[in-house]
């Protein structure tokens, strides 16, 4: 496993291909990150997001997440990147947001293939 870096409250595994968070990552820096980036990492499960109690910016851009499945509650996220996934319902999506994250002030839904069913 390539070994990453915390940076004050910042983690990046962006570009990492991952179909998990590892769960010695999660666990040992877990408690301090506040920004989790994933991007591009073709993630698929989110469970171990319950090891990030103090998260505010989630960025999960370009995975093909079709949606939040498997994803905890985080009542300290205030922020969701979500650019470039497959949701395929997106209602539904947006109720996930609100239950799973109900601070949230901002999200970003970027080429997002079900927003071109509304268009």
């Amino acid at each position: 496993m390539r070994s990453f870096a915390c940076e004050g409250s910042e983690l990046s595994l962006a570009y990492s291909e991952l179909e998990s968070i590892p769960a010695e990552l999660a666990n040992g820096e877990g408690p301090r990150v506040r920004t989790l980036n994933l991007t591009e990492t073709g993630i698929k499960s989110l469970k171990a997001l319950e090891l990030f109690p103090r998260l505010q910016t989630l960025v999960l851009d370009k995975n093909a997440l079709v949606g939040l499945i498997d994803c905890p509650p985080i009542p300290t996220l205030t922020t969701l990147w979500f650019n470039n996934n497959s949701i395929v319902d997106l209602v539904g999506f947006i109720d996930d947001v609100a239950r799973l994250f109900p601070y949230s002030a901002r999200a970003t839904l970027l080429r997002v293939s079900a927003m071109t069913v509304l268009f």
